[in-house]
């Protein structure tokens, strides 16, 4: 997700330009969302398509699903496809997708359709989980039967935190986690070199986007997980950093 589109970063040319964008959260935000969608979003869902599809091939969505960071809503063509989907709720903080996520939404919709499935509620909130959960918009506590997260978690400020509520007040008790986030390649690696030397500029214009990140074992340490599957990504085609994918079941039925 970050290095395949960091390379476009020079959109952003002049010291001056650079200063005010270190500044501004909310330029951070805009410009992150032009290059994902002019040099990233096409590439990973491509190159992650096969990983995508085993994973929700292996254990299917169903009932209530909570989708984090759904960005421009590329992966709803894997989220709706499970027939026992019944109410998709998509958090995305970043306002500048927005308008991308609705068009996603739509065409999830004719896809349901056209697959001759039922019609799924698919919600969009503009915001955080936190922020989500503070509106009381989730309803009851822990009614969640599935819990998505697809190359967010680099990029969420406090991740243990984040995935410590979605365990505690978002997942019902069997409910799954699913999620596929690029990570921290081996120490003295040549890809961990690289990760290392690219963050700082990509800091600029990554939204908040750690390439260096343990995730697999921050998932592991947020709840008591009853089963935990863990696994790297062969992508589909070249991506410079390493991917995990799996999940992580919470105990109870």
């Amino acid at each position: 997700m970050a290095l395949t589109t960091a390379s476009a970063a020079v959109c952003v040319a002049g010291v001056g330009g650079l200063v005010v964008l270190s500044q501004s959260r909310r330029l951070k935000s805009w410009v992150f969302a032009k290059l994902w969608l002019l040099r990233g979003e096409q590439r990973c869902h491509q190159a992650l398509a096969s990983a995508k599809t085993a994973l929700f091939r292996q254990q299917p969505l169903r009932g209530r699903v909570l989708d984090v960071g759904t960005g421009a809503g590329l992966q709803l063509d894997n989220l709706v496809r499970s027939p026992d989907l019944d109410h998709l709720v998509c958090v995305e903080p970043n306002p500048f997708f927005t308008h991308k996520l609705k068009d996603s939404v739509s065409r999830a919709h004719i896809l349901r359709k056209e697959l001759g499935l039922s019609p799924v509620c698919i919600e969009i909130f503009p915001g955080t989980v936190e922020e989500y959960l503070e509106a009381g918009a989730g309803g009851a506590a822990a009614s969640f039967d599935n819990v998505t997260c697809l190359l967010v978690l680099c990029s969420i400020p406090d991740p243990q935190a984040v995935l410590g509520l979605l365990y505690e007040r978002c997942l019902r008790p069997g409910g799954h986690l699913y999620f596929l986030e690029h990570v921290a390649a081996p120490k003295g690696t040549f890809q961990r070199i690289l990760q290392v030397a690219v963050q700082p500029v990509w800091d600029l214009v990554g939204d908040g986007c750690h390439l260096c990140r343990e995730t697999g074992h921050t998932i592991q340490c947020c709840g008591a997980w009853g089963k935990c599957d863990i696994r790297p990504v062969v992508p589909d085609h070249f991506l410079p950093v390493p991917f995990l994918v799996g999940w992580a079941q919470k105990p109870g039925s």
